[in-house]
């Protein structure tokens, strides 16, 4: 849906489309919605009788790692949804440059960078979308004008690189065509399936793939990770974001360093003053006590809850 999706005969061909999907078991519908107006925009597609999620296309085009405007974002998407609807999260998608590429000149360690960012897409009040190749961290794939599948990657070749870039196949094995497929599939394969695929990541712990599959497995077993209601503990940041997933049973706090710099943090300070241990850290074990002040490494995400 695109530019027209804001028009009034669009959402009653929305809520037709609704009425069809409620008269089968178990499915769900997603609304790739482009408009003008933003979150509340996005909001008029997921109301009940509508579609059940809607893409986050300005968490999907986030530019800067500045982690106020982030958190600001945030807040702003759960204040909007409410408890009126439910809102989703995306990093990345076949339109937009890979999440690791967007800021491959900003960082040095893509990776820590990577597995902070699947912290905070997996620990938001909301349905997370991984976009396939995220998870082993694939970047954008160089290719060349004969081999360009996209029409707007045509057009604008040389000026913008297009869309194709993002399409690339899925990086299974460092074969020559990393496990894709036999023959020579319609885009190139990344060189660098040498290093990222996922048959490596697999026999690595430390790996990104590794972690997401940690990360997701440590969601499904906390029910404040996936449907508790979000508080930001910290809301004016300039460094960390930090804000609480909580049910009437349960709660987690999630800690996300999104600089390349050490960064120090006084839990008592910001009211958080009982005994506190890790649930899940991109540098730390489970069960680790945490002290009253931490010392936050580059781009290290820490889920923890009281122990």
């Amino acid at each position: 849906m695109f530019p027209f999706a804001g028009r009034p005969e669009t959402l009653l061909a929305v809520e037709e489309i609704r009425r069809l999907m409620d008269s089968y078991k178990d499915i769900v519908g997603v609304g790739e919605v482009a408009t003008d107006r933003g979150l509340v925009g996005y909001l008029d597609f997921v109301l009940p009788g509508r579609l059940h999620l809607a893409f986050n296309f300005e968490f999907l085009h986030i530019n800067s790692l500045d982690p106020g405007a982030i958190n600001r974002l945030i807040i702003e998407t759960d204040k909007v949804y409410n408890t009126i609807a439910w809102p989703s999260y995306v990093l990345g998608n076949h339109d937009v440059t890979r999440i690791i590429s967007r800021f491959a000149n900003q960082v040095r360690d893509k990776k820590a960078l990577a597995r902070a960012l699947a912290m905070l897409l997996l620990t938001l009040r909301g349905t997370p979308f991984i976009y396939y190749g995220e998870e082993i961290g694939m970047e954008n794939t160089p290719v060349p004008y004969e081999k360009i599948m996209d029409p707007l990657g045509k057009n604008l070749w040389p000026e913008a690189e297009g869309r194709d870039v993002v399409r690339t196949p899925m990086q299974w094995d460092n074969t020559v065509y990393a496990g894709f497929s036999d023959v020579e599939p319609w885009l190139p394969v990344n060189e660098n399936k040498i290093e990222i695929n996922v048959e490596r990541e697999l026999s690595d712990p430390a790996s990104i793939l590794s972690f997401y599959k940690a990360l997701i497995r440590k969601r499904k077993e906390s029910n404040a990770l996936k449907r508790g209601e979000y508080r930001p503990i910290i809301e004016d940041t300039e460094d960390i974001l930090l804000y609480r997933r909580f049910t009437d049973e349960e709660e987690k706090y999630i800690l996300v360093n999104l600089k390349e710099t050490n960064v120090r943090c006084n839990l008592r300070e910001i009211g958080l003053d009982r005994v506190y241990k890790v649930y899940l850290g991109t540098h730390r074990k489970e069960g680790e006590l945490l002290k009253e002040e931490i010392g936050v490494s580059p781009f290290e995400g820490i889920i923890f809850e009281e122990g």
